[in-house]
């Protein structure tokens, strides 16, 4: 919690480029020095296949959101790209439209 304080507030650059100077410091100082990585810490699997309209995870596909958006009565339809524009604001759908559907709350779940 010191770090995150020392680290905001109106001396936030000078704090940044004080510690910027130590790290080069201590680099010039030990050039060869390395890291020694904790091998405790466990690296999570992911078991995610990339579409190749997602760029292998460069972009996310939405043609999926898009299909359910477009068949659920909570929403009102469009094309493809009015829904780019809208699919997050999700602020504009009436209280009483999203409590009544078990389909909203699935495609919000998800």
């Amino acid at each position: 919690s010191k770090e995150l304080a020392a680290t905001s507030g109106s001396n936030v650059f000078s704090e940044f480029y004080t510690r910027l100077k130590a790290t080069r410091d201590y680099h010039r100082k030990f050039p060869n020095a390395s890291i020694k990585l904790d091998d405790s810490i466990p690296v999570p699997k992911m078991d995610i296949n990339f579409t190749g309209e997602e760029n292998y995870a460069k972009y996310v596909d939405m043609h999926e959101f898009y299909k359910r958006y477009t068949n659920m009565k909570v929403f009102d339809k469009c094309n493809y790209f009015s829904f780019l524009g809208k699919f997050h604001k999700l602020h504009t759908v009436a209280k009483e439209k999203k409590i009544a559907s078990r389909e909203y709350v699935k495609y919000i779940n998800d």
